[in-house]
């Protein structure tokens, strides 16, 4: 159940393209932005980025990054992160992480187009929020 839902992202609904000079254009490296949908004040929170840019064929570390719960006093080295690269809601495809206590994973995109990475941060007590990163690459 559902009482309230939170949108965070970019409400220009793209993501500048920057090559390696920093000039956008055909071939350009993506940036991603983090895009996430939170229930409030039900789990804890967290950000899911990539490590850098995605490029075709390289291996990249997506993570989370500053994992908190507001309802609760939590050691951060209890929560758990998931990753989905194949957005197919599971966690358990070959290459995907389920319930960790590392909170980065490493991933090779091999096509062109549109990503989107599921993670999953969760709390000890079973309380969970998901986030999901939208990435180019052309």
């Amino acid at each position: 159940e559902i009482d309230a839902v939170m949108l965070h992202g970019d409400t220009g609904g793209g993501f500048a393209a920057m090559s390696a000079g920093g000039a956008a254009g055909p071939g350009a490296l993506s940036r991603p932005r983090v895009s996430s949908v939170r229930r409030v004040n039900r789990g804890p929170s967290a950000t899911l980025a990539a490590s850098g840019p995605v490029a075709l064929g390289t291996a990249v570390d997506f993570l989370f990054s500053n994992p908190r719960d507001r309802s609760r006093s939590v050691l951060a080295s209890s929560f758990r992160y998931s990753f989905d690269f194949n957005n197919d809601g599971d966690f358990t495809d070959p290459g995907e992480v389920q319930n960790s206590a590392g909170s980065s994973a490493r991933h090779t995109v091999t096509r062109r187009g549109w990503h989107i990475i599921h993670g999953r941060v969760r709390a000890a007590d079973g309380r969970f929020t998901d986030l999901w990163l939208r990435v180019f690459v052309s």
